[in-house]
């Protein structure tokens, strides 16, 4: 069973021998690693299935360049709607029935090349055809037509794991059997805080924990669900 944050916390304490620690390695202090940690691990790992997200009814077309990652929603337990809650980007798509549409990812040197002035009114609006990311927004060419603009978008993300929110929160995190991953975190940097004196300890869980992200990515980075002839190709 999963720990819940503050026994992540008494964890985290007690492995680098500061049980209770008010002075320096303080819950509060232990809280911003335990969420850096988890922030970390979402941008290491894109294929995690607890994170992934289709969002289809966030961003209606209108005739705009840019769109803000911030827009986009997800459940009420989950999203403030005014922050960038998203680690990765996979997939857009123009949403139009039979009609719909991927659009093609471009990366931001050839997305300019193709448009240097996207919004000028020389350059003709025509249904969207590719993307690319610039920042926390989606820029989308050519800008839509007419026709286009009563229609949605949907973006495949992965979201960020929610932050815990408080030190003796009894919410675990979202991320699957990373408990350790979080720890190691943890207590690596704990003993970075303490300074030269526990250097080589803060050397060995370092090293744990990139040990630990890479075997939870190895886990991670796979489709199960295909696997054995699960699921066979479509005819």
């Amino acid at each position: 069973m999963a720990r819940t944050c503050a026994e992540l916390i008494t964890e985290i304490q007690a492995l680098c021998g500061r049980t209770g620690d008010t002075v320096l390695i303080t819950s509060a202090r232990v809280l911003v690693w335990l969420n850096e940690a988890q922030k970390d691990i979402a941008e290491y790992v894109p294929n995690l299935h607890e994170l992934a997200y289709k969002n289809t009814i966030s961003l209606e077309i209108t005739q705009t360049l840019k769109w803000p990652f911030a827009d986009i929603t997800f459940d009420v337990t989950y999203d403030n709607t005014t922050t960038n809650h998203i680690a990765h980007v996979f997939n857009i798509f123009l949403l139009d029935g039979n009609e719909s549409a991927k659009l093609t990812y471009l990366p931001i040197d050839e997305f300019d090349d193709n448009w240097p002035d996207p919004t000028h009114s020389d350059t003709p609006t025509n249904q969207s055809i590719v993307w690319t990311r610039r920042g926390n927004y989606a820029e989308i060419m050519p800008l839509c037509n007419t026709n286009d603009c009563t229609k949605n978008w949907r973006i495949d993300v992965a979201k960020y794991p929610k932050d815990f929110t408080g030190t003796a929160s009894a919410v675990s995190s979202i991320l699957s059997d990373a408990d350790n991953l979080l720890m190691a975190y943890g207590v690596w940097k704990s003993f970075v805080a303490m300074g030269k004196e526990t250097a080589d300890d803060a050397a060995i869980w370092r090293n744990e924990y990139y040990t630990l992200r890479e075997e939870y990515k190895d886990k991670n980075d796979t489709m199960h669900e295909w696997q054995g002839g699960t699921y066979f190709p479509y005819e």
